[in-house]
């Protein structure tokens, strides 16, 4: 692994001040706050000039207007934490582009009825790490200037924007009547669309109160911590005809019953030392006094091998669509007979399986939620976990990032062994010279190139 170079690391440091420090200005003033805050700013320097008289009255008209609202939200502090009960049930998952709806339920538990309040969402620290800031690539980092590259300021922006998953709006509460006889005395709804995958982490809840002008708030935390999966987006898929053929699942017995294809029973033998105790069959022994087993016919399923292409690929665009995709054929093939079988490189090559039986979709779909890339490993061992299961499968779907000699060699060796493959490259540079079997995909336009196929 490289290490980060110096510039590098001294502008990461100087994001994470800034980050801070914006946060603490964001939360501390409404938009018309800022807006009044940037006038301020701006007067102050054309006032340099002493013959722009003007920009004096505007300067002190500003300068006095935040005095008095952060003076207000300096005294008028929200209501304390414990004089108010707050519950908020987050569904189990989102969707990537799909609008989300929750309810929050308050009620004041002692004082009078209280308004003018607004709830604010706090999330975990969404900052990247030195190594992720380093190493990622935005969207359109190629169309950038080097100095923009260098800096890295665009690729800071979208790192935070990306671990943030999603951006919640402020939202205004009505009045809340003291009641402590009722379950809750206010409900109000909030709404936001998910912008990428991955864990949604909420610390708690901000209770704001704005000064009469508008332009400050005074917030105190309340902690309320509850997390959210936020799934991929998936795409419709063209009709695929999966090439390969059946295959024998000597391990999948409980697979093949759970889909009414369970083995037959062939006939009865003689008991061995070593035979499952599930296998005797109870009223022959119960009849004759000799245990005997039952012998099964082997059942035959399809079985597909789900390649994701996590290897050398920087956090971007063309890695959230390949794992866009890989959730396409989860949900696409999900209610088959067959089993499915995602295979990627973690810390380690991992392979989750789908089927009667198995995980089912909505497991692979977490998985793939939280999926990240891994820039330092190789493909040696994820084309060594499909070559050794290469007997039980019928066919295997790669998706890949990169066209290079690795991924040449590594699809060369598995056509060698005589499976059958399907093979997609996400890539934001299409290449010229590539196999007519090659389906390339451009990030952004992935539907378009889907329909294609």
């Amino acid at each position: 692994m490289t290490s980060p170079s110096r510039i590098s690391t001294l502008f990461y440091y100087n994001f994470r001040r800034y980050y801070r420090y914006r946060h603490w200005l964001l939360r501390r003033f409404t938009k018309s706050g800022q807006f009044t805050l940037a006038a301020l700013l701006i007067s102050a320097v054309v006032g340099i000039n002493t013959q722009q008289v003007v920009a004096y009255q505007i300067f002190g008209l500003m300068a006095a207007l935040l005095l008095l609202a952060l003076a207000y939200v300096a005294v008028f502090k929200p209501v304390a934490a414990e004089k108010i009960a707050i519950e908020r049930p987050l569904p189990r998952y989102a969707t990537v582009g799909e609008e989300v709806t929750y309810r929050l339920r308050l009620r004041h538990l002692s004082g009078s009825a209280i308004g003018g309040l607004s709830l604010l969402e706090s999330h975990h620290d969404p900052r990247p790490t030195l190594i992720q800031f380093s190493q990622a690539h935005e969207p359109g980092s190629e169309r950038q200037n080097r100095y923009d590259r260098m800096v890295g300021y665009y690729r800071w922006s979208w790192l935070v924007r990306m671990n943030a998953v999603a951006q919640i709006d402020e939202i205004h509460v009505p009045s809340i009547q003291a009641d402590a006889t009722q379950e809750f005395t206010q409900e109000v709804t909030q709404r936001f669309t998910p912008r990428f995958r991955g864990q949604l982490n909420l610390s708690g809840l901000a209770l704001a109160r704005r000064d009469p002008l508008g332009l400050c708030r005074a917030t105190r935390e309340i902690a309320l911590p509850a997390s959210m999966l936020v799934l991929p987006r998936t795409y419709t898929l063209p009709p695929l005809d999966l090439p390969g053929q059946l295959h024998h699942q000597p391990e999948h017995r409980v697979s093949a019953a759970a889909s009414g294809d369970g083995e037959e029973i062939a006939g009865l033998r003689e008991y061995r030392p070593g035979d499952a105790l599930r296998d005797i069959h109870w009223k022959s022994f119960a009849r004759s006094g000799i245990p005997v087993v039952k012998q099964y016919q082997s059942e035959y399923f399809e079985r597909h091998a789900l390649l994701l292409d996590t290897i050398g690929a920087p956090e971007g665009a063309a890695f959230e669509e390949a794992v866009s995709l890989a959730a396409s054929f989860v949900g696409n093939l999900h209610g088959n007979d067959g089993l499915l079988d995602l295979l990627f490189v973690g810390v380690q090559c991992h392979c989750f399986t789908m089927g009667p039986g198995e995980l089912q979709a909505e497991a692979l779909m977490r998985v793939l939620a939280l999926v990240k890339p891994c820039p330092d490993e190789s493909l040696a061992a994820l084309q060594a976990s499909v070559l050794s299961r290469r007997a039980e499968l019928s066919s295997c779907i790669c998706i890949l990032l990169d066209w290079d000699a690795e991924r040449r060699q590594m699809v060369a060796e598995l056509q060698q062994s005589g499976l059958a493959l399907l093979v997609f490259l996400v890539s934001e540079v299409p290449l010229v010279d590539c196999p007519t079997w090659l389906h390339q995909l451009v990030p952004g336009r992935m539907e378009e190139g889907l329909g294609r196929i």
